[in-house]
């Protein structure tokens, strides 16, 4: 009986033994690839930032098709509405007017007033129509919905938003070629984060967030506001700063970065179908 005790201690200490090496391991693995991932992330940045520069010098020096390939090299490291602006600019001096209204049309779905604003100027139409509840139309002093559609047929976009007699949003959303992303509206049910909504989904930031450090030593606190689209299977998809925290890009990226952990949502319908979406999150970072 006292050998088996001394030989089953034994097993057990070497278990023991063998389970911490591996998790420390382990635990070691997730930090150097947590750390490199934000490392890249910054020197992407950083050389998106120096590409950006060259590009503003060679326009500023007329080289239009220079500043276009350095802004779609900036692009491609780091997407900002300030690039794709730029590079709209570049492309309408090129007459490429295709490329410029795509890129303004990016821009102002980033958050980009100026980009809307060009966009509406320069590439799309605009109409209202007044309909009926039995969808016929109506006149504007007598109607129960309203819908204003906008579409530019260069880049094959269309726009849709749909209200109320009380200017409520009962559906909104928009399409380039053929994907099509709903939006909101009492049409139709938002994508929902798993186990709880929107409070889950404060937890699941909460817990994972970091705040880089250098941010909290100079007391930078702010919000930052992430854009993605949810696929009709629930995946997240073409993460990006909708609105960011311009004295703080490790912000930025620490929000990107945990937008890339979560895990499978469950996607938006419109009469009973799965339909992909597009939701916005928040992050705060506030310095105690």
């Amino acid at each position: 009986m006292w050998q088996w005790n001394k030989f089953s201690k034994k097993i057990v200490y070497l278990a023991y033994d063998f389970f911490m090496k591996q998790f420390s391991v382990k635990l070691i693995y997730l930090f150097l690839l947590s750390f490199g991932c934000e490392t890249a992330l910054f020197a992407q940045a950083g050389k998106a930032l120096e590409l950006n520069n060259e590009a503003k010098k060679a326009f500023g020096k007329k080289r239009y098709r220079a500043a276009d390939s350095l802004y779609t090299l900036s692009l491609n490291l780091k997407e900002t509405e300030e690039a794709y602006l730029n590079r709209a600019a570049c492309r309408h001096q090129l007459n490429d007017k295709k490329g410029s209204c795509m890129d303004l049309y990016t821009a102002a779905g980033m958050g980009s007033k100026e980009g809307l604003v060009l966009f509406r100027e320069q590439c799309s139409k605009s109409d209202t129509l007044y309909k009926s509840s039995d969808n016929k139309i109506a006149d504007k002093t007598n109607y129960a919905f309203k819908e204003a559609v906008e579409t530019c047929e260069l880049i094959g976009s269309y726009d849709y938003i749909k209200y109320n007699v009380k200017n409520e949003i009962v559906l909104s959303y928009y399409a380039i070629g053929k994907d099509t992303i709903y939006r909101q509206g009492t049409e139709m049910t938002m994508p929902e984060f798993p186990g709880g909504g929107f409070k889950e989904m404060r937890n699941f930031i909460n817990n994972r967030m970091q705040y880089p450090v250098q941010a909290r030593e100079n007391g930078i606190s702010g919000k930052v506001w992430v854009i993605f689209t949810v696929s009709k299977t629930g995946k997240i998809e073409k993460p990006i700063v909708y609105i960011g925290m311009k004295d703080c890009e490790e912000c930025n990226a620490e929000a990107l970065r945990v937008v890339s952990l979560m895990p499978t949502w469950i996607p938006a319908k419109y009469k009973g179908k799965t339909v992909t979406s597009s939701f916005r999150a928040p992050f705060n970072f506030k310095v105690n």
